[in-house]
């Protein structure tokens, strides 16, 4: 719901310990040692690679009960989140473009957000007051209503029967 559009400028606000300890696993990894596995969420200061205040309870509350996702993975060198970067793209996007920006979010950094409406050239900002996972709770109706109108406004019905 509210995207990643630079990695670069992610790695840049995270936690630099984070940051160190994902590139020297996927390191090892691209050594030919074994893949390391990693606490995708935690607390805030956490060996976790994302420990932002929001990552553990904004995980948790969005996992469904019977979900097997365990809250790990395994750095690989493949996975590099420098190489996350959309935002290069944007002034390439001709159709329709809808961002939405969660401005209370600590996950993902939200100038590229706005570069990339501005930078697209049919690009719509939407801004919601909540943090990153909100989208999928509490502003659930909103995100997805403002979704909906704009595939309205941008989608042609199919023909006629």
């Amino acid at each position: 719901m509210f995207p990643l559009l630079d990695g670069l400028a992610g790695a840049c606000e995270y936690d630099l310990r984070s940051n160190v300890r994902y590139t020297a696993a996927t390191v090892r990894a691209a050594m030919g040692r074994r893949h390391i596995r990693m606490r995708v969420t935690g607390p805030p200061g956490g060996r976790a690679l994302l420990n932002r205040s929001e990552a553990e309870p904004g995980f948790r509350a969005v996992r469904a009960e019977d979900s097997n996702w365990h809250d790990e993975f395994l750095a690989k060198p493949s996975q590099s989140l420098l190489r996350v970067r959309p935002i290069r793209d944007a002034d390439r996007v001709r159709c329709p473009l809808l961002l939405c920006l969660a401005a209370g979010d600590t996950m993902v950094p939200l100038r590229p957000i706005e570069r990339a409406a501005v930078s697209a050239p049919r690009g719509e900002l939407r801004r919601y007051p909540v943090g990153h996972f909100d989208g999928f709770l509490e502003a659930f109706e909103d995100v997805v209503g403002d979704q909906l109108e704009f595939f309205d406004r941008h989608l042609e019905p199919p023909p006629a029967a």
